[in-house]
């Protein structure tokens, strides 16, 4: 129903108020353990964790998404599960993102009955207009520049943030190889949120590098 929609996307808009730092955690590539790099990013500014293992059993990321649920709570941040609805739900986590590749949005809301807050990649315009169509509670935005997660032909870059900013009521989140160096140029898009992985989970001191991306986010925009 119309109310139902307008409901959901209250709480989605509340729930994503004011968080402008995403990360994508991926154990393969923390320099420090897993959890250290989870707890010091948290402390210094990341609003959103995204557990992506793709690699797990089921059992390994039921228990990874519980002990992160604590942590998040802990730091009043959100909880992401890459593709998995189901570990979503069991792990009480809020969200679940998923690909171009992944199961349709219909089935997602099927399967989490409408609990979950729903983020979809998009890599072009078109992709964004049917993501906005469908109602998704969040997009990405790239990739941006190249980078050691995803592996693509081609690159959204710098001007697609360029398209997308006057295109999306949602929150958007540029993605893809961003870093201390070129997050200035991110935010020269007015595209004002962002989502990393190897900035935070390769740095010596996650805490200082998620507060300096945030400055320089801040600053920029």
């Amino acid at each position: 129903s119309i109310e139902q929609a307008l409901s959901a996307r209250l709480r989605s808009e509340r729930l994503l108020a004011g968080r402008h730092l995403y990360l994508l955690l991926e154990e393969a590539r923390c320099r420090l353990p897993w959890q250290q790099v989870a707890e010091e990013s948290l402390a210094g500014g990341v609003g959103i964790i995204q557990l992506r293992e793709k690699q797990f059993s089921d059992r390994e990321l039921l228990e990874r998404a519980r002990v992160l649920r604590r942590l998040t709570t802990a730091a009043n941040a959100l909880l992401i599960i890459n593709d998995r609805v189901d570990i979503a739900l069991l792990s009480g986590a809020d969200g679940v993102h998923i690909g171009q590749e992944d199961l349709a949005l219909n089935d997602v809301r099927r399967l989490s009955q409408s609990q979950l807050l729903i983020g979809v990649s998009t890599h072009s315009v078109e992709q964004l207009q049917e993501a906005i169509q469908q109602n998704v509670d969040y997009v990405g935005l790239g990739p941006v520049f190249p980078s050691e997660t995803k592996n693509f032909e081609t690159f959204a870059g710098l001007e697609y943030l360029r398209q997308s900013i006057n295109l999306t009521p949602i929150p958007a989140f540029a993605i893809g190889g961003i870093d201390l160096g070129n997050v200035g140029d991110v935010a020269s898009t007015c595209v004002n949120r962002i989502a990393v992985s190897g900035a935070i989970c390769q740095a010596t001191n996650p805490q200082v590098a998620a507060e300096a991306l945030l400055t320089q986010l801040r600053e920029t925009n």
